[in-house]
């Protein structure tokens, strides 16, 4: 057993939806949270920066001792080398595991302007299935503009603007890219009523437990959470109580580099 908190890394917000994933899997966890609203967004920043800050996140968390680095952002995840990967504790980036999924006609596939350069999600989807259609849609100022607090209405311009400038408008099944998006599913649904939605989050926290479920270092205590970003606001926690329904309050720190 180890009561070490499970640290999770993000741009900002967004990775507070696989925070849920883990939490609703393992309910025993304590989560060290990380956001970078300081330096959000990441996705439309150069590939040498992502990786510098995300490098910078990774040593904060091991630095105060978790066992697990879950890294809660695609941008992140798919721009560092197989190196960050390798340290003295676990760290996991996004699941790209896309098996469960299901079949779809058409995929739409939601991320950031610097995911969607990766091709990352399409080249995982289309190693299950070659034949499969996608619309690679870069929702270029929505992960920023979730981040700020903007309304329904601007939100869901953005959005409608995304997927008419990018024919995503006939998909059968949503892939969030972005770790932010699944904050606003219900706009998506409004869009797109009839369509699939996949949260490779959730596969990610599964993968999380497995690990460690095997290597034998789960918690037999009660969860403590910490949730820090490097630029607080009232969201951050207002956000932690809606969405995680938990009482923390979100803390401001610094980090090297910021």
């Amino acid at each position: 057993m180890d009561n070490r908190p499970i640290g999770v890394m993000d741009s900002g917000i967004g990775g507070l939806t696989v925070v849920r994933s883990i939490l609703e899997l393992c309910p025993r966890e304590s989560i060290l949270y990380l956001g970078d609203t300081a330096r959000n967004p990441y996705g439309e920043k150069a590939d040498s920066w992502i990786m510098k800050c995300g490098e910078e996140l990774k040593n904060f968390l091991i630095a105060r001792g978790v066992k697990m680095v879950v890294v809660a952002c695609n941008t992140i995840t798919f721009h560092e080398p197989p190196l960050f990967y390798q340290d003295t504790v676990p760290v996991i980036g996004m699941s790209t595991d896309y098996s469960s999924a299901g079949a779809a006609r058409k995929v739409g596939i939601f991320a950031t302007p610097a995911s969607i350069r990766t091709h990352a999600h399409k080249k995982a989807l289309q190693s299950v299935w070659p034949d499969m259609e996608t619309a690679e849609v870069p929702c270029e100022g929505l992960a920023h503009a979730i981040e700020s607090g903007e309304g329904r209405a601007v939100l869901k311009n953005m959005l409608e603007e995304a997927v008419y400038q990018y024919d995503a408008g006939d998909i059968d099944m949503i892939l969030f890219g972005c770790t932010h998006y699944p904050l606003i599913e219900d706009l998506f649904r409004e869009l797109f009523p009839s369509a699939v939605f996949f949260d490779p989050g959730a596969v990610t926290a599964e993968r999380a437990s497995g690990i460690l479920k095997t290597c034998h270092m789960e918690a037999d205590g009660d969860g403590e959470s910490h949730f820090c970003f490097t630029k607080k606001s009232e969201q951050e926690s207002c956000l932690i109580k809606k969405f995680l329904h938990r009482k923390e309050k979100a803390e401001e720190i610094r980090i090297a580099g910021e």
